[in-house]
């Protein structure tokens, strides 16, 4: 697989970044650095701890599409601003398993903690495991997923509660027979989850609905920089790459780089800075106590020119260059609905 590492908040203020060989899932252990870079804006950034797998076309065409347009309420049926109750910021920590801790640990707890009027979050009640997911999708914590796979064994098998399976970088454990039992407990009867595309994600309207009534959105996108560091995130930075140890080689000249990507979770919305709030899951530290912004606009239209590899003979530099591509930032987003 490929290596990854989390980048601190403080090291944007750095003039050059060190470029670590990563992948989309989990720091590199030993230290070691990359080729040297030819400048900041051009250079290769690391990516963050992530694990996020854009599903392929070939499943989301599978996939029912939730239908923004039929709609019927109206601007003035909802508040101008609201937050939904979630559980506390999580830390995926240096695991690939941010599919999990989107879905099982923020998505699910919230639609529980509203499906079952409670009034206060209780990890032996309504706090969900994000290991039950990953540890029966992947065999170690180094590995991506799809969202897909991850909301299909949701609707399948429900998900135990995090005091039966608490979060671990063990990540290559077997789910036990009591814990699947646990997780039936917690299954949605009728529940099925709906793909927001690309022009659904363009209703804000829509988007703020679902939420006022109590469903979070769960989203996978491509990642930068400006994402660790704009009040809102409004437009495309300096990309965090991931790419295997192998990948900066002179035969991969002119390839395009792989970006990383990640996944997290639409928690509520705020009209006065028209846009919606994220949960997270690099601690408490990060950002707003683990919360940030995404523009409204953005995250119906967000799109960046693709980088590929290049190098300079006379230094011996490689840095990444802007290719011919554009591609969407944000890559799917789902809701769960009966």
């Amino acid at each position: 697989m490929k290596m990854t590492t989390k980048i601190k908040t403080g090291c944007i203020f750095t003039l050059l970044i060190a470029v670590l060989l990563l992948d989309a899932c989990k720091k590199n252990r030993d230290g070691s650095s990359g080729p040297e870079q030819s400048g900041k804006d051009n250079g290769i950034q690391a990516s963050f701890f992530s694990g996020y797998i854009p599903t392929p076309k070939a499943i989301l065409d599978k996939v029912p599409k939730f239908n923004g347009e039929s709609l019927t309420k109206t601007e003035a049926y909802f508040p101008t601003k609201f937050t939904l109750a979630t559980p506390p910021i999580g830390d995926q920590g240096n695991t690939g398993t941010c599919v999990a801790w989107a879905t099982s640990y923020a998505a699910w707890s919230a639609e529980q903690y509203y499906r079952t009027e409670s009034k206060t979050f209780d990890r032996n009640k309504n706090i969900f495991s994000p290991n039950y997911v990953y540890n029966q999708l992947s065999t170690d914590c180094n590995s991506g997923l799809y969202v897909t796979d991850a909301l299909d064994l949701l609707k399948n098998q429900g998900t135990c509660t995090y005091q039966t399976l608490p979060f671990s970088d063990n990540c290559s454990s077997a789910v036990s027979i009591a814990q699947k039992a646990d997780a039936a407990k917690y299954k949605i009867a009728n529940v099925e989850y709906y793909l927001l595309d690309k022009e659904t994600r363009k209703n804000t309207t829509a988007i703020k609905l679902l939420l006022f009534q109590k469903h979070p959105i769960v989203f996978g996108c491509d990642v930068d920089d400006n994402m660790n560091n704009q009040d809102i995130w409004n437009n495309f930075g300096a990309p965090r790459f991931s790419y295997d140890k192998n990948f900066i080689a002179q035969k991969n000249i002119g390839h395009e780089i792989p970006v990383g990507g990640h996944a997290m979770t639409i928690i509520g919305y705020d009209d006065a800075k028209k846009a919606f709030k994220v949960q997270n899951q690099w601690g408490n530290q990060w950002r707003e106590q683990g919360f940030f912004w995404i523009d409204y606009d953005y995250f119906g239209s967000g799109t960046y020119t693709n980088y590929v590899l290049s190098y300079d003979a006379n230094t011996k530099k490689y840095s990444a260059v802007h290719g011919n591509t554009v591609k969407d930032v944000f890559n799917e987003a789902y809701v769960f609905l009966n």
